[in-house]
């Protein structure tokens, strides 16, 4: 089940959202709100990982809009459980999907695995 908001959604309302559609008893959760600056996508990120810390589904959250190019890289190292991109083979492609090659590269070779937890970095 989906939610295309069209509008800017605060992160606890994006998770009261999600909670609710996982309460459904749906397999997938997706939430897409819209990111104007980014403001907006840092509260797509922060909807993101605390959206990963309640649901208990798998879950697709993404936002529309020219800052949210970056949210859709960066949305599923954080938990979203996939990325759409385009395969730009016609001028029409949709312009804020990224092309696949572009994530497909970003996802190999960005590390942004977490090995450690707090208590364990002794640099801190």
């Amino acid at each position: 089940m989906s939610v295309h908001s069209r509008v800017r959604l605060p992160v606890r309302q994006c998770v009261s959202m999600a909670k609710e559609i996982e309460g459904r008893g749906v397999d997938i959760v997706k939430i897409v709100r819209v990111d104007t600056c980014f403001e907006d996508l840092l509260d797509t990120l922060r909807a993101t990982i605390e959206m990963k810390k309640a649901l208990k589904v798998p879950f697709i959250m993404m936002s529309h809009g020219q800052h949210s190019k970056i949210g859709r890289v960066v949305c599923p190292m954080l938990g979203s459980m996939l990325v759409f991109g385009v395969q730009p083979i016609s001028p029409g492609a949709f312009p804020l999907q990224p092309p696949i090659r572009t994530l497909k590269a970003a996802l190999e070779n960005i590390d942004w695995s977490v090995t450690q937890s707090p208590e364990e970095q002794t640099w801190l």
